[in-house]
């Protein structure tokens, strides 16, 4: 199957292997995840879109981090971009830095008006004076690293 994308289909072997990475990965997530609550997220574009075509099962979140550096992927170079790639691939929300979250908490209504889910990673989410704006303002449980 793969020979004959690549050589009867002229294919591009990089979406060839995602599409291949991401039934691998949903195989998998259906193999051994039975009643425990997942959701999916990536900071690859092309990732989310074939997570949402692929299944329903899991909330599909798409990893933006714009607010920390520039990007040179268009649809995560700010956060309405990224609003509105999900939007039109009907991911579930953003899974976004948590320092704009932190130094601007009027983002947060921002990204609650459009009606997407909205998750944060980083290092705000390990001290305390970030947690607590977090869950303030979002009103939603923060995950910490472990």
């Amino acid at each position: 199957m793969l020979s004959e994308a690549i050589d009867d289909w002229n294919m591009d072997p990089f979406f060839v292997e995602t599409n291949f990475f991401t039934d691998t990965i949903l195989l998998c997530l259906s193999k051994y995840i039975s009643s425990r609550s997942i959701l999916l997220s990536s900071f690859s574009p092309e990732i989310c879109i074939l997570l949402a075509l692929k299944q329903s099962r899991w909330p599909v979140l798409f990893g933006n981090d714009s607010g920390n550096w520039q990007p040179t992927e268009v649809r995560a170079t700010t956060l309405q971009e990224g609003l509105s790639f999900a939007k039109k691939w009907n991911l579930d929300g953003l899974v976004l830095a948590s320092e704009p979250f932190v130094y601007a908490p009027q983002l947060v209504g921002f990204v609650k008006g459009t009606g997407m889910v909205c998750a944060t990673y980083g290092v705000l989410n390990d001290e305390v004076e970030g947690v607590v704006v977090c869950f303030l303002v979002f009103e939603y449980k923060v995950i910490a690293r472990c």
